[in-house]
């Protein structure tokens, strides 16, 4: 009888984090794909739609938020190793996988990168707020502040490296310095600026990015259900299943391990970055692919696949967590 009594209350849990969170960033996710595939919303539509979502109302949640935070500490420092440090043995068992499946020197830091890089901004925000509120975007902040700058330099490094290109570190430096403009880079900067000042913000001013930024969590996920429109599967499908499994389960198991028993991270910055490291690959290791010309199939299968996969695996993730 306990035993059904575990069971039942592990159902209700389950049933409770869908209903709760998971259903309604997913199915937002999901009004992306309808409107897009109606042409309800253009093609140029949708593009705007993303990137006034990457340049406008991210930026503007993320200074508020900031803004009105403490300014990081030793803790956050540990919040940060212990997301990284997983990411990089990730990283490197991924380029190990590669070579089993054959794949090209220049391509394995593509895939590895699939196996690493989160959809920090158009998912990971708003399954954060929904799941934490407010409160946990400063560990997300913090990791998202250096996420890209670490991981897409690295690959930028290896591939360039791999096909003998020039000068392989000039390219990663230019690389970082596009990270350091990158809108959500600055204006979480910016409002750590402001809240280590001790000024705080206008009324004013809070009122309007409160109203800005609230726009961030319905836009960015019908943005990226517009975007899934354009990613097709690739014909070998083994790489991406094994790079979609690192990512959604591998890294994020991987993560909580390390801020759980290494850094002895709170609760809520356990959660948050172990979240963070269980989102579906972004569309920034498509991008990279396009750019280089290589491994383009199998890097779309990967955002494509991976999200997908996200509604079950976030949902048993969160199910399993305690609430904080």
């Amino acid at each position: 009888m306990g035993g059904g009594h575990g069971q039942d209350r592990g159902g209700s849990i389950m049933l409770t984090v869908l209903l709760a969170i998971v259903a309604p960033v997913f199915g937002l996710v999901a009004c992306g794909v309808v409107v897009r595939a109606t042409n309800l919303l253009s093609a140029d539509g949708a593009k705007a739609l993303g990137l006034f979502v990457y340049a406008v109302a991210t930026p503007a949640l993320l200074f508020r938020t900031m803004a009105g935070l403490s300014p990081p500490g030793v803790a956050d420092l540990a919040l940060l190793a212990s997301y990284f440090g997983p990411c990089l043995l990730v990283f490197g068992i991924s380029l190990v996988a590669g070579r089993g499946f054959a794949t090209s020197r220049d391509a394995r830091p593509v895939m590895a990168m699939g196996a690493t890089f989160s959809n920090t901004v158009l998912l990971g925000i708003p399954l954060t707020v929904e799941a934490y509120g407010p409160a946990g975007l400063k560990p997300l902040m913090l990791i998202i502040s250096i996420h890209s700058a670490i991981l897409i330099s690295m690959t930028t490094v290896m591939v360039e490296a791999a096909r003998g290109a020039g000068d392989a570190w000039g390219t990663a430096r230019a690389a970082a310095v596009a990270m350091a403009r990158n809108p959500m880079v600055l204006s979480i900067a910016a409002g750590l600026a402001v809240s280590s000042s001790g000024l705080g913000l206008a009324a004013p001013v809070d009122s309007f990015l409160r109203l800005l930024g609230q726009a961030t969590v319905p836009c960015s996920l019908i943005a990226l259900g517009a975007s899934l429109l354009g990613y097709r599967l690739a014909a070998n499908l083994g790489e991406t299943l094994t790079t979609s499994a690192l990512k959604l389960l591998a890294l994020p198991a991987l993560v909580w391990l390390c801020g759980r028993y290494f850094a002895g991270l709170d609760p809520l910055s356990l959660q948050v970055a172990t979240l963070c490291a269980a989102m579906p690959a972004g569309t920034n290791v498509y991008l990279l692919a396009q750019r280089y010309d290589v491994a383009t199939a199998r890097a779309a299968s990967t955002v494509l696949i991976s999200t997908v996969a996200s509604v079950v695996t976030v949902a048993v993730l969160l199910a399993l967590f305690q609430p904080v």
